[in-house]
């Protein structure tokens, strides 16, 4: 249907006024009471001079016979509201009906312009692949459903066989499109113009700089003329090279780039590595030796012949002590400590446990020799007064885990020693603060292990402990004094045999033992239910650090589907993280490998012969999946846990 606006006179077409009705339909005039669209008594006239004279007679006389209809006031008062409030409609009708054709011609246009290539490239695809194409024409119709109600608006296809309709959605997405042409036209029109503003600002504003320029470098010849005349003569002398403020200059960009960029680089980046673990750099091989002669602490020979992948380690040889060059009576070191370093050299003391109790028994002396001087305090001179004390024992042996944290739980003491204390107050408290730390951390978290591995450990066991270590054995002898009946399988190798100790020690007290090397290892695991280790220290990542030897061990346990418990202190926990044994341990004497006794030695000159090189490695590294649980004096926990135990338990001594 075609629906079409209808006129302001329209509605009052089928009214009848008094005295109209015997005039026939086809000379019936419009009247209309507006006069805008011409019509009036004019019209009524025209109308009348076509009628017949004798009918005109008539209807002349039928309305001066009839009577006239009174109306009254209140009902013309009504008549007019109610012409005027339907006029205003039409109006409004109209006026709407005449913006939405508006839109609509401005619609077609573009979708005509726009469609007509999508329109033709769809052809001529559609012809290549041999599919007719059906010539339609598209035309839209606007029309108003219901004068009153909301705008419905349709858009309907002719032209072809079968008439297509277009969605309201279909419809949108047309609009949404239209739109956004537009929008992007107008961006593109502000870009242009922005483009030439650009170009047409460029000369004046290059023309402000260079009049600035010429202001201000008269100013700067008048006051430095002098660095005029140096930065002449360096770039005469300097012709191949830039000047020093060109490189200057592009270092700061450098940085600046770095810093502005949106993944900032900070300026530490670089990892903090310790000196001992650089010693294949000169350059820190020389800082070193300056700082051991300030600090009058004799230094190992550097000039070794080492394995090339342990480079940048030490490697501690008896050829030559370091008490020859040092002074008693000098008073740089104190006797105590060059005692202690000649044990831990020769290797009289040995173990992490033993070494570290020997050093807090050393700390208490010095502590208890040393006096404070004058104009100074105990706690920031103490802690200069050891730190040459702690240098000299690391030359003469590297510093184990265990050493490092008793170290840094005294040193974090030290540091908070109230200044008003006395001196003999402040002593006596230090000392008692390691007496505590080897109660608590040392002695009695021995008999904490000990207690849980009693329930680890049942009857009829088989089990098998490698070298020698103090917590294992302590275990094996309190297990078997409270009750249990096993035996143990001693794997020992070398070159320090550390197993036969730890033989004599437990059949010294009826615990049944056997004894074997580690190359004969496989042919026993089967028979295995259990294997005990110790530890030099856990580390952060999980990994257990031990005597070399110990990773074999779990290796072939793990193969033969055995479990492994790791016998550790929670004061040998390192916050250190380490995946191999390459980055950090502990190189021995390889004269010690070169010894073969019951036949000549042909190893004995090993250091003459260049293509010879002997590797004494102290430690190895485990990783967790090869241990089953580490048993410590905070429970049984698992190897990865070591972390939450640095956090929880007492953290001032590892951090």
């Amino acid at each position: 249907m075609d629906h079409t606006p209808k006129s302001s006179g329209s509605k009052r077409k089928g009214k009848k006024k008094p005295g109209k009705g015997h005039l026939p339909p086809e000379a019936k005039p419009q009247m209309c009471t507006s006069t805008e669209n011409g019509v009036g008594t004019s019209q009524i006239l025209d109308v009348a001079k076509d009628l017949p004279e004798n009918e005109l007679k008539k209807d002349i006389e039928s309305l001066n016979t009839k009577p006239k209809e009174t109306i009254s006031v209140d009902d013309k008062d009504q008549l007019i509201n109610n012409d005027i409030a339907n006029e205003s409609q039409d109006s409004a009708l109209f006026s709407n009906s005449i913006a939405v054709e508006k839109a609509a011609d401005v619609c077609t246009v573009q979708s005509d312009n726009k469609d007509s290539f999508s329109e033709k490239s769809h052809n001529n695809d559609e012809k290549a692949k041999g599919t007719k194409v059906p010539d339609t024409k598209t035309e839209t119709r606007i029309s108003m459903q219901n004068p009153e109600g909301p705008e419905k608006t349709a858009i309907a296809t002719e032209g072809g066989a079968d008439g297509v309709q277009k969605s309201k959605g279909e419809l949108r997405k047309e609009r949404r499109a239209i739109q956004e042409a537009q929008r992007a036209a107008k961006l593109a029109g502000k870009s242009e113009a922005a483009a030439n503003a650009a170009v047409v600002k460029g000369p004046q504003q290059q023309q402000q700089k260079s009049q600035q320029q010429q202001k201000v470098q008269p100013q700067q010849q008048q006051q430095k003329p002098q660095q005029q005349k140096s930065t002449q003569r360096v770039s005469e002398s300097d012709s191949g090279s830039q000047p020093k403020k060109v490189q200057n200059q592009a270092q700061m960009s450098k940085k600046t780039d770095q810093t502005s960029g949106p993944h900032v680089v900070a300026r530490d980046a670089k990892l903090r590595v310790p000196d001992s673990m650089q010693l294949d750099d000169e350059k820190m091989v020389s800082r070193i030796t300056k700082k051991m002669e300030k600090k009058h602490i004799p230094m190992r020979n550097l000039q070794q012949k080492k394995v090339s992948l342990f480079k940048h380690l030490h490697q501690y040889e008896h050829d030559k002590p370091l008490t020859s060059t040092v002074l008693i009576n000098s008073g740089t070191i104190h006797p105590a400590i060059l005692k202690l370093g000649l044990q831990y050299a020769s290797g009289i003391i040995s173990g992490s446990k033993a070494r570290c109790v020997a050093l807090l028994k050393v700390l208490k002396e010095v502590i208890d020799d040393y006096q404070t001087p004058d104009n100074k305090d105990l706690a920031r001179d103490l802690d200069v007064h050891l730190s040459p004390f702690i240098s000299f024992l690391n030359q003469c042996r590297q510093q184990s885990v265990s050493m490092g944290n008793a170290i840094k739980y005294i040193k974090h003491h030290i540091n908070n020693t109230p200044s008003d204390c006395p001196d003999k107050q402040a002593k006596e408290n230090l000392k008692n603060v390691i007496n505590k730390y080897y109660r608590e951390r040392i002695l009695l978290a021995a008999k904490a292990i000990s207690e849980f591995a009693y329930g680890i450990i049942e009857d009829e066991d088989l089990i098998l402990v490698y070298a020698c270590s103090s917590v294992v054995r302590k275990v094996l002898v309190e297990a078997h004094s409270k009750g249990k009946k096993f035996k143990v399988i001693v794997v020992d190798g070398r070159p320090k045999f550390e197993g036969v100790a730890m033989v004599s020690y437990l059949s010294g007290h009826g615990i049944k033992c056997s004894y074997i090397h580690i190359n004969t290892i496989s042919h026993v695991m089967a028979k295995v239910t259990k294997v005990l280790l110790g530890a030099h220290a856990i580390l952060a990542n999980g990994y257990v650090m031990s005597r070399i030897g110990s990773a074999q061990v779990c290796l072939i346990a793990h193969v033969f589907n055995v479990m492994v418990f790791v016998c550790c202190e929670s004061y040998k926990f390192c916050d250190r993280v380490q995946p191999d044994s390459f980055v950090f341990n502990e190189l021995g004497d390889p004269d010690e490998i070169a010894r073969v006794s019951g036949h000549t030695n042909e190893l004995a000159e090993w250091r003459s012969t260049p293509t010879l090189y002997l590797l004494n490695l102290v430690y190895d590294v485990t990783p967790h999946e090869l241990v089953t649980l580490v048993i410590t004096d905070v429970g049984v926990i698992q190897p990865t846990s070591v972390p939450m135990v640095l956090r929880v338990k007492n953290p001032e001594a590892y951090y």
